[in-house]
């Protein structure tokens, strides 16, 4: 998560917040990816659908820095792509952090079309 592109930082999360991602009604084991190479972990594609409706919503599509470039994000879309299919799922969502440019090519490349965009303000109070 640390090499993840994201307009805030990372913080991290301890261990039993890990699991409970897993454990979440939503999570969709059938379509979450992982690319290993030599034994390392270089990347994974995460996916949840929700009972009630015919929506494959990916939830994180992420690869190692030393490993982008090379097609491995768009496999494993594929791949999403296919399970969604093999499945009868006839529609997938993502979203995109808006300075992820390589992610942004990619979901554009492979047909996904932008919605509206929520913007969100923040206001300090205090200091």
């Amino acid at each position: 998560m640390h090499e993840v592109p994201m307009s805030d930082e990372y913080t991290g999360t301890d261990h039993d917040r890990f699991i409970e991602f897993f454990e979440h009604p939503d999570f969709f084991l059938e379509a979450y990816i992982i690319a290993v190479k030599d034994d390392e972990f270089i990347g994974l594609s995460s996916h949840w659908k929700k009972e009630e409706q015919d929506v494959l919503y990916t939830q994180l599509t992420g690869v190692r820095e030393k490993y982008r470039g090379k097609g491995l994000a768009t496999a494993m879309k594929v791949k999403a792509i296919e399970i969604a299919s093999d499945k009868g799922i006839p529609k997938i969502r993502t979203d995109n952090e808006t300075g992820n440019e390589a992610m942004l090519h990619i979901n554009q490349k492979m047909g996904f079309k932008k919605k509206p965009a929520w913007i969100n303000y923040e206001k300090l109070l205090g200091s």
